[in-house]
């Protein structure tokens, strides 16, 4: 059955993005490597039955060195003998009980091999990278939000050689999961060039939050009828 979106946040309010960006950037910034917060977020986002945000996450954990037999079982890592780590199993399991705090809370047995396997510190951060998880998932699944186009896997070039996205046609509530996704997309050192109808400052403040020091940003053409920007990965 089809499904169709229900709201968007970008035409609402997209203000009430930041706290949770704040959230996501402290996470992004702490000392947990970013395999470990990809199976985390796939893990959640599984439970809670998101597929934007899963479609994202296993992506990422890819992108983060995640082989792919790990990606496809993170859904019974405890039958996944050798396949998870001591620190993997203990965050694994820690991410299910606080996704579904309601059903027995956090156990004994499950803190404790949490706090055997991460530092105090470490161990905030997990809590805190779990929680940021559930609201977008949240927020997802409510919402319905509608999957990326397939098609940015695969963008047109431009005469420079990077990839040209053109949003115009694009209904609002579209437009930053399809920039997103081709940004995810990239490899390394390269870019796609983002074409517009506005001035798409708003979404560089979103890049800043989610991918500080990951990413470039150069306008090539400032309106008043187009705007466009070449967008690549550091």
């Amino acid at each position: 059955m089809a499904h169709r979106q229900r709201m968007s946040i970008q035409e609402v309010d997209p203000s009430v993005r930041s706290p949770i960006l704040g959230l996501n950037k402290y996470v992004r910034n702490g000392s947990l490597d970013q395999h470990l917060l990809a199976l985390v977020d796939i893990r959640a986002s599984q439970l809670n039955g998101c597929a934007w945000c899963l479609d994202m996450h296993v992506v990422e954990a890819r992108e983060a060195g995640a082989p792919q037999r790990q990606v496809d079982l993170v859904a019974a890592w405890w039958e996944a003998d050798g396949l998870f780590s001591e620190r993997e199993q203990a965050a694994l399991a820690f991410t299910e009980q606080v996704t579904r705090i309601g059903e027995h809370g956090v156990t004994d047995e499950v803190w404790a091999r949490v706090r055997g396997a991460f530092s105090e510190q470490e161990t905030l951060e997990l809590l805190m990278a779990i929680i940021a998880i559930n609201v977008w998932n949240r927020v997802n699944v409510t919402f319905r939000t509608a999957l990326p186009s397939p098609a940015v896997e695969d963008p047109a070039p431009s005469d420079g050689g990077d990839a040209v996205v053109d949003v115009r046609a694009e209904p609002p509530a579209r437009r930053h999961e399809l920039i997103f996704a081709t940004y995810r997309a990239l490899g390394a050192g390269t870019a796609f060039v983002l074409v517009n109808d506005h001035d798409p400052k708003p979404l560089f403040y979103q890049f800043e939050a989610e991918h500080a020091g990951e990413f470039t940003w150069d306008y090539l053409e400032e309106g008043p009828d187009v705007w466009r920007v070449r967008i690549g990965r550091s």
